[in-house]
């Protein structure tokens, strides 16, 4: 669930423009039109206004908007499927908040006078950055930027206790990365010719050029990666070495080692194991506490905010968080 910015896990944005639909968490969810109310959705009885969805959505648009340093925006890049996105995460996001915020109550959970404090110069630092235009648009002051911010420390409180616990440790094995070449043949005769041709001597990545059926040739290994087979006899060789041919169910493989052990990937598949561990802990508990709230979308109200409105920028009210609570 946690990344260092959001309670929703992140997604990369080509797979983002693959995902719609406008959902309230997992359970059953009420659709209402002209409802004249000033909220987009209520879940658990608790309801999240317009203005307030306005600063997610806006916060969502600034960092989903980009890729690899490039303004999607800017270049005009598939936005209608962009913009479904941003709103979709937004709304998935703002979900979990609030149940998150009931389940500390539920709990006796509160923030801290630490932590109040961090509430109000975030609240500050963000109202300041916004431009008069950004404020029309929004319709938030910055009370209630502070109670965005309050509720949104809290759902992060409540996130860690719930993976309080989750085991930390990784050994090296199970994290370990090889740097690695790869060909992979679907044919048992292409596999036949595979093998005489580097039994003579060519050179691997010359063979792999001319008949890897994988997106691939140069590749990262990992556990749970390859078929566990492919891992293992990987795992065995020392650089500059390559496997034999070995068999799957899908096909056959040829693995070259180019670094056996790589330090810094290895550490950064450590910090993955344990986001995963975590992950799953917190769906073990979360999910079914979501599922059981009744929802409500206001789809008139939610289908009015727009991702794109012209001289509005609405700043990044993650960034703040970030800057003033991590």
């Amino acid at each position: 669930m946690i990344n260092k910015k959001y309670i929703l896990p992140a997604v990369s944005v080509a797979t983002a423009l693959f995902l719609s639909a406008c959902s309230i968490g997992n359970g059953e969810v009420i659709i209402k039109n002209n409802v004249y109310n000033h909220n987009v959705f209520t879940i658990g009885g608790v309801s999240m206004p317009i203005s307030d969805a306005k600063v997610y959505v806006a916060g969502f648009k600034k960092d989903y908007g980009t890729a690899y340093g490039v303004d999607l925006w800017e270049l005009d890049f598939q936005t209608d499927e962009l913009a479904s996105y941003v709103k979709s995460a937004a709304l998935q996001e703002m979900t979990q908040v609030i149940c998150l915020n009931l389940m500390a109550e539920e709990a006796g959970l509160t923030l801290d006078e630490g932590e109040n404090d961090k509430v109000k110069e975030a609240a500050d630092a963000y109202f300041q950055s916004l431009t008069d235009t950004d404020k029309d648009y929004l319709n938030v002051s910055e009370s209630d930027v502070a109670s965005m911010y309050e509720s949104y420390a809290l759902a992060k409180k409540m996130y860690t206790s719930l993976i309080v616990g989750v085991d930390n440790e990784v050994s090296e094995d199970e994290a370990r990365v090889m740097v690695a070449k790869q060909i992979f043949v679907s044919d048992v005769d292409k596999a036949t010719e595979v093998v005489t041709r580097l039994e003579n001597g060519e050179d691997f990545a010359t063979v792999a050029g001319a008949y890897n059926e994988k997106s691939e040739i140069d590749i990262n290994i990992s556990r749970g990666d390859l078929p566990d087979e492919v891992v293992e006899a990987a795992f065995d060789l020392d650089e500059g070495q390559y496997t034999s041919c070995i068999q799957t169910d899908d096909g056959y493989y040829y693995i070259y080692c180019v670094t056996k052990y790589d330090e810094e990937l290895t550490a950064q598949n450590k910090e993955k194991i344990v986001a995963e561990r975590e992950q799953e802990a917190f769906e073990s508990v979360y999910e079914e506490y979501e599922s059981s709230k009744e929802s409500e979308l206001y789809s008139d109200n939610w289908d009015s905010i727009e991702v794109n409105v012209d001289g509005v920028d609405a700043g990044d009210f993650f960034l703040y968080y970030e800057e003033y609570f991590e």
